[in-house]
């Protein structure tokens, strides 16, 4: 019967009724504490930040993300160059690669002025840019498919390479999203 109570009293402890309201005006449950979460994440990272911020390190993240892009016009414009099949992927192909750049300015200007909400367009881009590639791999794949080119491992390794990009900037993005929302940075 005592272990019983001790349940009850800790589940009533942990009850929404009983959140307390921290400094900030956000709300807190007893008995949990995200501070050793954040120095934890940060220990862990610190050997590989080199000493910059996190706010520079997503800028540079969406630095690499625009040359990135200048890269993927370049291999488009290589390939509408190789023949009839690959001029149709390039051209499908570059249109998609120049698109983020705009979001990509806009997310390092948000950034850089502490204006949070700049990023979101660039996040749900990426989750856009994910999806449209997949269906741009997969039409490639087809139009290569009987086609006498060795151009279609680089093509998968491009696409590899871009969904593990895509898949880490949008994780970092909504990171450095909400230490802004936060004002951590």
């Amino acid at each position: 019967m005592a272990g019983k109570q001790a349940t009850m009293k800790s589940m009533e402890e942990a009850s929404p009724l009983n959140e307390k309201v921290n400094e900030k005006g956000g709300h807190e449950l007893p008995g949990f504490d995200f501070q050793p979460r954040l120095q934890h994440r940060g220990k862990f990272l610190s050997p590989f930040l080199c000493g910059t911020t996190p706010k520079k390190m997503a800028c540079i993240h969406l630095g690499v993300m625009a040359l990135f892009s200048l890269s993927m016009l370049i291999l488009c414009i290589v390939a509408a160059t190789g023949g009839d099949v690959l001029f149709y992927v390039g051209l499908i192909g570059a249109p998609i690669a120049l698109f983020p750049l705009p979001f990509v300015a806009a997310a390092i200007f948000g950034i850089q002025r502490n204006r949070p909400n700049l990023t979101l367009p660039l996040i749900v881009l990426l989750c856009f840019l994910a999806i449209s590639s997949t269906a741009m791999f997969a039409f490639g794949i087809v139009m290569l498919w009987g086609a006498d080119t060795n151009f279609q491992p680089a093509f998968a390794v491009m696409y590899i390479i871009s969904m593990t990009y895509y898949s880490h900037a949008i994780r970092v993005l909504l990171r450095i999203r909400l230490d802004l929302l936060e004002g951590r940075s």
